[in-house]
């Protein structure tokens, strides 16, 4: 393992090639679970991770049903880029 990463290639699964904050944008605008994982051609899991990460649901106290989106995208581009770079 250790001379295979000094030789170069990549060791492992390949990192998805999709836009991460696109994909957590539709699943917060009301898309459901299936239909984004199908639109990106990743699992539903993958999407749920995704928009774990990101930090953009919040769940009212107040009001369980209710959702609230936050304004940070920030958090999640910077999960996003750390994503990336591994």
């Amino acid at each position: 393992m250790r001379r295979a990463k000094l030789e170069g290639p990549r060791i492992g699964r390949a990192p998805l090639k999709i836009d991460w904050a696109q994909v957590v944008v539709d699943r917060l605008s009301g898309m459901s679970l299936t239909s984004v994982a199908k639109k990106y051609h990743v699992s539903r899991a993958t999407v749920c991770r995704l928009v774990n990460e990101s930090g953009g649901l919040k769940l009212n106290t107040s009001n369980q049903e209710k959702a609230v989106l936050l304004t940070e995208v920030s958090k999640f581009q910077a999960a996003a880029s750390r994503a990336n770079q591994n």
